[in-house]
């Protein structure tokens, strides 16, 4: 945490870290709600999700700055549930 805090304090957070950050994480969970909508029930696949935004949630307050939980989560819910609520 504290090069990230290095990296807020040059000016180069978001830039450096949080775009690429968040894209990689789109696309990351893109594929994992695509996958993952053929191979579980939608009981199982919810679950999948909460668990999902419950440890991103823990993941931003113990490692990145407070900024990336609101994009990151927005990210997530995109992917995994809005993406997918003709299926849900």
């Amino acid at each position: 945490q504290s090069l990230l805090h290095m990296l807020h304090a040059l000016g180069s957070y978001t830039d450096g870290f949080q775009r690429p950050f968040l894209e990689q994480s789109t696309r990351y969970y893109q594929a994992e709600g695509l996958r993952l909508m053929e191979a579980l029930s939608v009981p199982e696949y919810l679950a999948h999700c909460e668990t999902r935004l419950g440890a991103e949630y823990e993941r931003c307050a113990v490692y990145l700055d407070a900024a990336t939980r609101k994009p990151l989560i927005a990210a997530v819910e995109a992917q995994l549930v809005a993406e997918h609520m003709p299926m849900i």
